[in-house]
């Protein structure tokens, strides 16, 4: 289905050989003035890392969409697992600044698609998307997406062009990308450091220089309020990321626990995924607890699962007061010479 509804949108399908040669051709692609995605999911990440970090340190951009499953290496390929955030953000070699981003939900898909596109064009630098086995191959049937207005449009040189220097550093880090074939744009784009021009170089001033240009396209923008969905307020925060059927009702349970005096412990139902579609009943299965929380933790415990099915929210709530800290007397010199006393 991809191919089609690619070519409906000016677009095309290229099917490689392996993750390998996917990133490597859709930096070829984005190096000739096309925005370039692949796809793929934790082994084949892990992989294309090294060709993530060229992207970085020549500037050009592309999109990774990885959708992760269980691991490590081949892991459980039918299961969803949350394991690839940590090289993700830190898998590449070196100091290579480059944005990660994660959908929330199924109708988050393509918001967060569009503005990891915007972001990679605006900022020239490759973005990791994170999704997983269980939202990636979900049929649901959501509403209408808004339009955000995003254009995706990277900052190129004109028609023609003299003493160009493709990574001239500038105040946001971002410098015009000549196009293949525009003339007084000739450079070298390749993994090795480079100065302004594109002229490899080992020198110490000319790495801190780039590095902090690259770093600069990050911390110099601003991302407004889309970078996350927040519910409350307070001085306490939590971060999550990932998907939820229901993610305004965690996200009142998780303000609940913070407030609550004592200890709290909240479970979130993670059913297994599958293919059959009678193992979509499940959803019909779970409920808002019809009743206000237990003090009997035994009434709790069966409340938590009835005839009905599965009831969530708030079940228990202990009317014991919290422990109070414990702490013991501050030793003095003279306790302490006191009791090591021969």
């Amino acid at each position: 289905m991809a191919g089609p509804n690619l070519e409906k949108m000016g677009g095309f399908l290229v099917q490689a050989e392996d993750d390998l040669a996917s990133i490597n051709i859709i930096i070829g692609g984005s190096y000739g003035g096309v925005p370039a995605v692949t796809a793929t999911s934790g082994p084949g990440l892990a992989l294309m890392m090294e060709s993530i970090g060229l992207a970085v340190a020549a500037e050009i951009l592309i999109l990774v969409y990885n959708v992760m499953r269980g691991g490590p290496s081949t892991g459980i390929p039918t299961k969803s697992e949350q394991s690839d955030l940590n090289i993700a953000l830190y898998g590449l070699h070196g100091d290579a600044p480059h944005i990660v981003t994660a959908a929330n939900s199924v109708d988050d898909c393509l918001f967060t698609m569009q503005w990891s596109v915007h972001l990679s064009e605006a900022l020239q630098c490759p973005a990791i998307v994170l999704s997983g086995q269980a939202q990636a191959q979900a049929h649901v049937i959501i509403d209408h997406p808004a339009d955000f207005g995003f254009a995706a449009k990277r900052v190129t040189v004109a028609e023609s062009v003299k003493n160009y220097h493709r990574y001239q550093l500038t105040e946001t880090g971002v410098s015009p990308m000549a196009i293949p074939g525009v003339p007084g744009g000739e450079y070298v784009a390749e993994g090795l450091e480079h100065t302004q021009d594109g002229t490899p170089s080992a020198q110490a001033e000319r790495h801190l220089e780039q590095l902090e240009k690259r770093q600069r396209t990050l911390t110099a923008h601003d991302f407004g309020a889309h970078w996350a969905d927040i519910a409350g307020q307070g001085s306490t925060a939590i971060l999550t990321w990932g998907y939820s059927g229901d993610p305004d009702g965690a996200a009142d349970l998780i303000v609940k626990e913070v407030r609550h005096k004592g200890f709290s412990f909240l479970q979130v139902l993670s059913p297994c995924v599958t293919y059959h579609p009678e193992q979509r009943e499940w959803k019909k299965q779970v409920r808002p607890a019809p009743a206000k929380p237990a003090v009997d933790p035994v009434r709790a415990s069966m409340r938590l699962l009835d005839e009905e099915g599965f009831n969530i929210g708030v079940l228990f709530v202990s009317d014991r007061p919290p422990y109070a800290p414990h702490s013991a007397p501050k030793a003095t010199l003279a306790g302490i010479e006191k009791t090591f006393a021969i």
